[in-house]
This record gives C-alpha cells, sequence and structure tokens, in this order.
C-alpha cells in the first residue's frame, strides 16, 4: 500500500486486508479501510462487501440498528453482487 500506491488494483488490496484485519479482531484498522473503499473507489466491485462490514459492525457491536439499516440498504443497491440476496 506505501510502496505502490497508484497500483490499478488498490481497492482490491484495501478488501484483502480489511478482510485479514477483521479476522484478527482489529476492527478499527479494518473498518478504516473499508471507509477507504467506499471513500476513495466509486467503482469498486468491493463497496458492498465494505458498506456489509460497516453494517455487521454497528449491528453486532453499537446495537445501532438504524445506522446499520442504512449499511445494509447500500448493499441493496448492487444486485449484481452476492450478497444481494
Amino acid at each position: 500500500l506505501e510502496k505502490h500506491p497508484d497500483f490499478e488494483r488498490l481497492d482490491f488490496v484495501l478488501y484483502m486486508k480489511a478482510f485479514v484485519l477483521l479476522e484478527r479482531g482489529q476492527d478499527d484498522a479494518s473498518l478504516a479501510l473499508f471507509q477507504r473503499i467506499l471513500r476513495d473507489f466509486p467503482e469498486s466491485r468491493f463497496r458492498p462487501d465494505a458498506h456489509m462490514a460497516l453494517a455487521e459492525h454497528v449491528f453486532n457491536t453499537a446495537y445501532d440498528y438504524r445506522a446499520a439499516l442504512v449499511e445494509y440498504d447500500h448493499v441493496l443497491e448492487y444486485e449484481e453482487s452476492e450478497l444481494y440476496d
């Protein structure tokens, strides 16, 4: 990420790192990367996954169901996503 910030598939790298951090219990670092995907990559195929990760986090930790629903609704904007179901 630091050596090749212009890598054409940077969104993929960010997603993979975010996923690993999430699996390791490093939620804050992971969520920051998911938010970066949403902020910096409007055409990324990982946007629904990022919204889902944010929704799950808010739902399971803050119990802020309204905020989680907003993120879940964003997932539904991507009918081609495997998460759409």
